[in-house]
């Protein structure tokens, strides 16, 4: 791969990787924590949304972060001819 295309490459890695970062943060630190006394107020299955949040929902952005972070890693790969099968 040519100087060019690899440094396109590596900046959208960084790129994917800035963006499942933000994501992480805001649903641990923001969401889970900073927010769980607004959320409180919403009630989900008997439950407040922030404690949700904080047990249930937390694991589940968590899962479908790493989802998206292999589909978007896939497709980047693809898009600079790096995939493997």
């Amino acid at each position: 791969m040519d100087p060019v295309r690899q440094t396109a490459y590596w900046h959208g890695t960084l790129r994917v990787v800035a963006l499942v970062l933000a994501a992480w943060f805001a649903v641990s630190c923001v969401a889970a924590i900073l927010l769980a006394d607004q959320l409180d107020r919403v009630r989900v299955g008997g439950f407040p949304l922030g404690f949700w949040v904080g047990q249930q929902g937390a694991e589940i952005a968590f899962v479908l972060l790493v989802a998206g972070y292999v589909a978007a890693t896939n497709a980047l790969d693809r898009r600079h001819g790096v995939y493997e099968e």
